[in-house]
C-alpha cells in the first residue's frame, strides 16, 4: 500500500553489482561504470528512504515498523552500507527475535551473508529444515516448509522437488570449505575455510580443468592438510594467507 518496497530495492541494487562484475570480466569497463553508478545513486535513495538508525536496521517500507532477515542480508550482500553501519546491521540481523524469517530458497542470500562475515556456525545452526527433510524420508528439497494453517492444523508443502532448496551443498563447497573463484573465468582460486564448529572436512569442486580438492583437520585456530588445485591462488585461514 505505501508504493515502495526495501527488498525490490535491494535486490536491484544487487543485480546491478552483479551486471558490474560480468561487464568488467568481459572486458566493457564503460558498460560497468555504468551500472556502478546507477547502483550508487540507488544506495543512497535506499539509505535514506529505508535504514532506521534507531534500530540499525533497514525497515521493509518508509514507515519502518516492518523489519526482514530478507532487506539485511541483501543490503550486506550490495554492500548499501559503510563498514560500521554493515557490522551494526549484521549483528542485528543475527540477534534480533522479532525480523520476518526467510524459509527455502532466500536462505541463499541468508547463508551468503554468513558466510561473507566469516560465521560458518551461523549457518550450521539454520540447516534444521532441511535435517527434517531427511527425517521425512524426502529424497528432494521442498518448495517451502510446512505450515499451522488458522485452525492450528499442520499443513504439509506437498511440492517435493525444488532444485532452489539444495543450496546448502553448494555452501558446503563454497563456505565450510570456502572455494571461490578469485579471478573472471575462475583462472585463479580463494579457498577460505569457514568451518565453525567442525574439526576436519574433505570437498570436491569442479573447476573448468578439473577440480579443487581440500582435506583439512582444524584445531586451536589453525588448519593442516591438502589442498589440491589446477589453477593458482591463495589459501586464507586464521590469520595467515598461503600461496597455492
Amino acid at each position: 500500500g505505501e508504493g515502495v518496497n526495501a527488498e525490490a530495492n535491494l535486490l536491484w541494487a544487487l543485480a546491478m553489482k552483479s551486471a558490474a562484475l560480468t561487464e568488467r570480466a568481459l572486458g566493457h569497463e564503460l558498460q560497468a561504470q555504468y551500472w556502478d553508478e546507477k547502483r550508487e545513486k540507488l544506495k543512497a535513495k535506499i539509505v535514506e528512504t529505508f535504514w532506521c538508525e534507531a534500530r540499525g536496521l533497514f525497515a521493509s517500507t518508509p514507515k519502518k515498523k516492518d523489519f526482514s532477515e530478507h532487506a539485511q542480508c541483501l543490503a550486506l550482500l550490495g554492500d548499501v552500507l559503510p563498514a560500521d553501519k554493515a557490522r551494526t546491521c549484521f549483528a542485528h540481523l543475527i540477534s534480533d527475535a522479532d525480523l520476518g524469517r526467510v524459509t527455502v530458497y532466500f536462505s541463499y542470500y541468508l547463508f551468503e551473508c554468513y558466510f561473507k562475515f566469516g560465521r560458518g556456525d551461523l549457518f550450521l545452526r539454520r540447516l534444521d529444515l532441511w535435517r527434517d527433510y531427511v527425517k521425512k524420508g524426502l529424497t528432494t528439497t521442498q518448495e517451502a516448509p510446512d505450515w499451522t494453517d488458522e485452525k492450528g492444523e499442520l499443513q504439509e508443502s506437498r511440492s517435493d522437488c525444488h532444485a532452489w532448496g539444495a543450496h546448502p551443498v553448494w555452501f558446503m563447497q563454497t563456505g565450510l570449505a570456502g572455494i571461490r573463484s578469485a579471478a573472471p573465468f575462475f583462472e585463479r582460486v580463494r579457498v577460505a575455510p569457514c568451518p565453525g564448529a567442525l574439526t576436519e572436512l574433505t570437498a570436491k569442486h569442479p573447476h573448468p580443468q578439473g577440480f579443487i580438492e581440500v582435506d583439512l583437520k582444524f584445531a586451536s585456530g589453525t588448519a593442516s592438510g591438502t589442498v589440491k588445485t589446477p589453477v593458482p591462488g591463495t589459501f586464507v585461514f586464521g590469520g595467515r594467507r598461503i600461496s597455492l
